[in-house]
């Protein structure tokens, strides 16, 4: 799973950044997350952006579309198939033993474990009126039965615009206020801790226009060790926000 375009001084730097991180994640609120500008290689980054943006590959969608969530999303254990190289490179290296190893530094998770599926990850794709919820995400994964204990978004979004929205929240545990928000602009990653009560989503509608879609690549890491989650399994908790934040 080693990836061949990054180079090795990038890995490096990575781990460095972790381990200076680590206080910084475990005090966030309205959860532990971190938002991690310039995450990638600069050129893997705009490379892999200008591929999804012109991408008219043969990759399979799965369609979300509902009250709560209107998205496109890669299949699960399908991810790589119909994706440019480059593409396919930045999905490696979410998966690669070094990005693990760093991600369990940040956060201080035992025994963390990348998904070779990518259930519910990979590529997300959000058109034009496209929302997600505010959720809390399923807590085990359904074939190890580990627990789900961290999601990893890396935004590929070139010359994004602040009025067209897409931006990630992150809510309280109560569900009275969105704490932080985060706009999804290129190289830009968001890693935070995968609980019962760590809500988050976007959920205004998309105002891009025509052409463009709010793209990224997600990846999600499970442990034996049930952390922040409860230990029966649910699946993805949606919540409805407060009447005044609609």
């Amino acid at each position: 799973m080693d990836s061949d375009q990054i180079p090795a001084s990038w890995w490096d730097s990575l781990l460095e950044r972790a381990h200076s991180l680590r206080d910084q994640y475990q005090e966030a609120d309205p959860f532990p997350h971190v938002v991690l500008d310039d995450f990638l290689p600069e050129d893997v980054a705009l490379s892999a952006a200008e591929a999804l943006e012109g991408s008219r590959s043969t990759t399979r969608w799965h369609q979300f579309h509902s009250r709560q969530e209107r998205k496109r999303a890669t299949l699960p254990g399908r991810a790589m198939v119909g994706q440019e190289p480059v593409v396919q490179e930045v999905l490696r290296a979410v998966n690669d033993p070094r990005m693990v190893e760093a991600l369990a530094v940040l956060s201080t998770t035992k025994d963390l474990e990348a998904d070779p599926s990518y259930l519910g990850g990979g590529v997300h794709r959000i058109d034009p009126g496209g929302h997600l919820g505010i959720h809390a995400d399923f807590n085990r994964h359904p074939s190890t039965k580990q627990f789900r204990r961290l999601n990893l978004l890396i935004y590929l979004n070139r010359d994004w615009h602040e009025d067209w929205g897409g931006d990630l929240e992150l809510w309280d545990q109560p569900m009275e206020r969105c704490v932080v928000k985060v706009s999804p602009v290129l190289n830009r990653a968001v890693l935070f801790s995968t609980t019962s009560t760590s809500w988050h989503g976007h959920p205004v509608p998309l105002q891009c226009p025509p052409g463009r879609s709010r793209l990224s690549v997600a990846s999600y890491y499970y442990s034996p060790h049930p952390g922040g989650q409860r230990v029966r399994p649910h699946s993805t908790r949606f919540q409805t926000r407060p009447q005044g934040d609609r």
